[in-house]
């Protein structure tokens, strides 16, 4: 009855943006928490599952400047965004003990088995532009191993 895609995460070619308010679009302060590894231009998320970058994340607060985004689009970088803040609490925690985490682990490669499952590898050229908007993107993309 209604024509749909195979792969309803694929954008549609000249599929319309969903009408987004101007002030929703407006940087405004950043009301979570401040990882220690956020850096300037770091992809976050707000309270509301808007995704965008920080500015000033030296300053006492923060600046979330949102990006235009299709929902799958959204989807994309929250799931990628799931990926890295993972990947940098098992690091830590890892880091700080001086042991493996298991549980962490099978969590962070959870994530990255969902995201490929729906999107293909990190290092694919349809998720390159996404994950090197992100002031950590290059870092994880490393964690992928290219076999031949």
């Amino acid at each position: 009855m209604f024509d749909t895609p195979d792969n309803p995460e694929e954008e549609e070619p000249g599929k319309e943006m969903p009408q987004i308010r101007e002030a929703d679009m407006k940087p405004r302060p950043f009301e979570g928490e401040v990882a220690p590894y956020f850096r300037e231009g770091t992809l976050v998320t707000d309270g509301q599952n808007r995704v965008g970058y920080l500015r000033g994340t030296e300053s006492l607060q923060p600046m979330f400047h949102p990006l235009e985004l299709t929902p799958a689009q959204r989807t994309k970088a929250s799931m990628y965004i799931e990926i890295r803040d993972a990947y940098y609490h098992l690091y830590n925690n890892e880091a700080e003990t001086l042991t493996a985490n298991p549980a962490l682990r099978e969590m962070l490669n959870r994530l990255y088995d969902n995201f490929t499952e729906r999107f293909g590898r990190l290092n694919d050229k349809r998720n390159l532009d996404l994950i090197k908007m992100d002031a950590r993107g290059t870092e994880i993309l490393s964690l992928e191993r290219y076999i031949d």
